[in-house]
């Protein structure tokens, strides 16, 4: 995550804790966002329904079809597939 982060791309915050003798990942949540009026959720969709698959056609996804679908419907294609080819 943290070199996800470097790449540029965005992603909640990470650190190393301890409780109870062991070590815990805290991962931020990036789906909820605080604003003035409290917190409110980001939208998040499940990948191959963007690409026109079924929940049990998931496998058959590829990034290619994944970039194409992200051009189709994004308003800001751009910076969503520069945040897809950092995540990879």
């Amino acid at each position: 995550m943290r070199l996800a982060d470097r790449a540029g791309a965005d992603v909640g915050a990470v650190a190393l804790t301890q409780a109870l003798h062991r070590t815990i990942l805290l991962v931020e949540s990036i789906e909820r966002v605080r604003d003035r009026t409290g917190w409110q959720r980001r939208i998040m969709f499940f990948t191959p329904i963007l690409i026109g698959l079924r929940k049990m056609e998931a496998p058959l996804a590829s990034y290619e079809d994944l970039a194409h679908g992200v051009r189709r419907e994004f308003a800001d294609s751009r910076q969503a597939l520069v945040e897809l080819n950092g995540a990879l």
